[in-house]
């Protein structure tokens, strides 16, 4: 480790080093543990030559890891450059470095993964990948526009503006409870009861759209985004805790 630049880094990432070489690293053989090794030090002198490098793992930021991503690219191509920050990113996911990584720094490195045009186990071509996207947006756009139409309603019944329409939705978005619309008839009665609720809260209907777009927007895959945290204020513990615990494939 004395042969890379800030020392600050040598410490963490020896045993990050150790961790990935050894029993469940994932690094089998001399050629792999060399190759991650010269990834290493070109991850570790492109840091230094910043004229503010960061000093510890803990100042690692999301512009250095893009600014990674682009000199690599610049150097050797797309495919060499996501080679090394898939490198760099498994050995900083070892338990004696990736606690110390800023949630911004490590997020980063977690979307920036091969850029394939896929969801789970299937691929997409580039026409058909902005085909899904584009319906995915009008869809969601959709249910925005008619969330604030009823949000709307209910707003202008608070004034005593509205008519009967808003009167329904302010009394759903006061209590919770959808009203019976006076039929029963069956299913035709459920459909107009999940139609008049989806104008204030949002239907399981709405979530594939959704997560579609989240999805493509993001770069995480389903799973991930069902464990993000509600909170998105970087200060909090929780939101960190749970940036390091992306585990993409």
């Amino acid at each position: 480790m004395a042969r890379l630049p800030l020392p600050g880094w040598w410490i963490a990432l020896a045993g990050a080093f150790a961790q990935r070489t050894g029993p469940g690293g994932g690094l089998r053989t001399r050629t792999s543990a060399a190759g991650t090794w010269w990834c290493l030090g070109r991850w570790m002198r492109f840091l230094a030559q910043f004229p503010a490098p960061p000093a510890d793992p803990g100042r690692l930021t999301a512009a250095h890891v893009e600014g990674f991503v682009r000199f690599r690219t610049a150097q050797a191509g797309e495919e060499t450059a996501f080679k090394d920050v898939q490198d760099i990113k498994l050995l900083l996911d070892m338990d004696a470095i990736v606690s110390l990584l800023a949630p911004e720094a490590w997020d980063s490195l977690v979307r920036r993964q091969p850029r394939s045009r896929g969801f789970g186990q299937a691929s997409y071509s580039d026409g058909r990948f902005q085909r899904l996207l584009s319906a995915a947006r009008a869809d969601v756009a959709h249910i925005r526009d008619r969330i604030r139409a009823g949000e709307e309603l209910v707003r202008r019944h608070s004034d005593g503006s509205g008519g009967g329409k808003a009167v329904l939705l302010a009394d759903m978005a006061a209590s919770g409870r959808v009203p019976r619309l006076g039929d029963h008839g069956g299913h035709h009665h459920l459909t107009r009861r999940i139609e008049l609720a989806q104008h204030v809260v949002l239907h399981v209907q709405g979530l594939a759209p959704l997560m579609v777009l989240l999805c493509a927007l993001t770069e995480r895959n389903g799973e991930t985004l069902k464990e993000l945290p509600a909170s998105t204020d970087p200060s909090d513990p929780l939101a960190g805790n749970a940036a390091r615990r992306q585990r993409q494939t």
